[in-house]
């Protein structure tokens, strides 16, 4: 069976089904995301350093799926998880290039009276030819590109034969409330000790859970969609925030390459300003969607689960 297809050759969303089993879901979804991310790297009509893009953010669904399974898989989620990394990671220094620009761009737009436009115009020039410096230097990109195609081809084999039998909610409830837990916990740890890396900790446990709302999404859409949706807003201020620090880092290594002394320094005082803004903002968020206790948590979307699993198929 093809797993990148749904019923009629049609691709399917990063969703599970009411009806395929939880085994066949999760390696369809997968399969689907790695048929994406070689269709990405491969179509001559897309940026080759937007197809990279389009393509890290698969693996890292494909390394959530992997977390959420993980207790069922053993042995093949270190493997599995070890494989996805390092494709993103061959793939990684243009992307992140980019980023800085990106961020700059977010950061001259919301404080555009305290840049003078000839001072963020200076900037952006030094940003972007930082930019292509590093592309000059990622010459290897396209041989690489190639080599992670093949290895995403085997890859996308090798998942069907992923260890998974549960076909009920037991396959997934382990790996769920891990991550809630763990959200719930980083959440916690992040206001009290606001470091980087507490932030960005946080930052992976929700998208971790907004991967798995998606994969649930159909259990009850009316409720689901505004739960992801939260989740996703807190993931961006969360990225941002990720994002900031690594621009801070920049004009800390590299204040040269930025611009003037004074530039800078006016530059990392906008930094802070909108990490707290954004941090204010995540704050604001985060207690409804971590309103419940993990067991709690689960056992509400087992309940969904269950009545989904029971309902018949829509007529068409």
């Amino acid at each position: 069976m093809l797993w990148a297809v749904g019923q009629g050759g049609i691709k399917m969303a990063y969703q599970l089904t009411n009806t395929e089993s939880v085994p066949q879901g999760i390696k369809r979804v997968v399969c689907e995301e790695i048929e994406s991310a070689i269709n990405e790297l491969t179509d001559q009509e897309i940026d080759s350093h937007e197809g990279v893009h389009q393509a890290r953010k698969r693996f890292k669904k494909i390394r959530a799926i992997l977390r959420l399974t993980r207790e069922e898989l053993g042995e093949v989620y270190t493997q599995e998880s070890l494989r996805f990394r390092d494709f993103g990671r061959k793939l990684s220094a243009i992307r992140d290039a980019e980023a800085m620009i990106e961020t700059f761009d977010k950061l001259q737009q919301r404080f555009k009276d305290q840049l003078g436009s000839d001072t963020a115009a200076e900037v952006k020039d030094n940003l972007v030819k930082r930019c292509q410096i590093v592309a000059h230097e990622e010459e290897g990109l396209a041989q690489r590109t190639a080599e992670v195609v093949a290895e995403l081809r085997n890859a996308r084999e090798l998942a069907n034969f992923w260890p998974l039998n549960n076909d009920d909610f037991s396959a997934l409830r382990p790996g769920l409330q891990k991550i809630y837990r763990g959200g719930r916990k980083r959440f916690a740890m992040a206001y009290q000790h606001p470091t980087a890396d507490n932030f960005h900790e946080w930052r992976k446990r929700v998208k971790d859970l907004w991967y798995y709302n998606r994969l649930l999404q159909d259990l009850w859409p009316v409720l689901m969609d505004g739960y992801i949706e939260s989740l996703h807003q807190l993931s961006e201020y969360l990225g941002d925030d990720h994002d900031l620090v690594v621009f801070k880092q920049l004009l800390i290594d590299q204040p040269e390459k930025i611009g003037s002394e004074q530039t800078v320094q006016i530059l990392k005082t906008l930094v802070d300003k909108r990490q707290g803004e954004l941090r204010a903002n995540a704050e604001k968020i985060a207690p409804r969607i971590y309103a419940e206790k993990p067991a709690n948590f689960c056992a509400r979307i087992e309940a969904y689960w269950q009545v989904w699993k029971a309902e018949k198929p829509a007529a068409v």
